[in-house]
């Protein structure tokens, strides 16, 4: 499903329209280079959503379109164009207006702490690699002075107070989603200490629920397949459980089939003298456990002497 609404604030004569295209799943705001796993959470949560915004600055447009957000206009124009498109959905009755949460990578997630700074109306958020605090930025990132030099129009050290006007971090306290951050350590494109002071300011200010995934030697693009599921099935627990409300509440320092697991377990098997199993009598036999409408025996081998 696709549509176009009249651009929100248009840069430039003659900008096209903003287009918002919608498939299953839940609502999305990244940028237009991943789908970051949609068709996991359509598979995940049947009648969901997914909004997934072509914002001012994204590309399959013109170049102009691209440079609209350049020279100070950071912000200014993709927030209304995400937020244009969900009010759409939620006028067309195709969302609960009750039921809404933003997730992205890099510029998604950038754009995703952004919207959750100005708007209560999320529900929960998810930011993989992204910006919170613009002058460390410019000073840490291979590209920083070229991308925020051109993105805001000037260098922190002409303008500071436009840097700290467009970072996130220090409006952080307003946020009322509950947050999953994560990012790769030997990420050079936007440096884990931004995610690091992401997680210590809400952390601190303690208003909503945050948690925080490093990824050991990953870029900004995770490499390793271990890392790809993991950064999935965290997202995906998040939102079952501060979206749908479906998530089964464990205990995270004690995951089922780990080795503090199988050692608890074992430490409830009846054992005799270093041996498993029941004394009857003279003989010791293996212990009965129930399982539902059957018996198991556990028998387990021993070495002998």
């Amino acid at each position: 499903m696709s549509w176009t609404l009249p651009a929100t604030a248009p840069a430039t004569s003659g900008a096209p329209e903003t287009r918002f295209d919608a498939t299953t799943g839940n609502l999305h705001v990244g940028n237009v280079r991943t789908a970051l796993f949609n068709w996991l959470f359509a598979r995940r949560q049947g009648g969901s959503f997914v909004l997934r915004v072509n914002y001012h600055g994204s590309g399959n447009y013109t170049l102009e379109w691209v440079e609209s957000i350049s020279n100070g206009r950071y912000y200014e124009l993709e927030i209304p164009d995400i937020e244009a498109g969900v009010d759409a959905l939620i006028a067309r009755g195709l969302v609960d207006e009750n039921m809404l949460a933003s997730m992205g990578w890099s510029n998604g997630a950038i754009l995703t702490t952004e919207l959750v700074t100005r708007s209560p109306r999320y529900k929960a958020a998810a930011a993989y690699a992204g910006d919170v605090e613009w002058i460390s930025d410019w000073g840490n990132v291979d590209f920083g002075a070229a991308f925020d030099n051109y993105y805001f129009g000037a260098s922190p050290l002409e303008d500071p107070g436009l840097y700290i006007r467009k970072s996130p971090f220090f409006r952080l306290g307003e946020v009322t989603a509950p947050t999953i951050i994560s990012t790769g350590t030997a990420d050079r494109a936007v440096p884990p200490s931004q995610s690091w002071s992401h997680y210590r300011a809400m952390q601190q200010i303690g208003k909503t629920e945050v948690r925080f995934i490093l990824f050991p030697d990953e870029p900004h693009q995770l490499m390793k397949y271990v890392h790809q599921r993991r950064k999935v099935e965290e997202e995906l627990a998040w939102f079952d459980r501060h979206l749908f409300g479906t998530h089964e509440e464990i205990n995270p320092a004690l995951r089922k089939g780990s080795p503090l697991d199988t050692v608890l377990k074992l430490a409830g098997v009846a054992r005799e003298g270093g041996l498993y199993g029941r004394r009857v009598g003279t003989t010791l036999v293996p212990e009965v456990v129930q399982l539902g409408d059957a018996q198991l025996v556990y028998y387990p081998i021993h070495r002998l002497p």
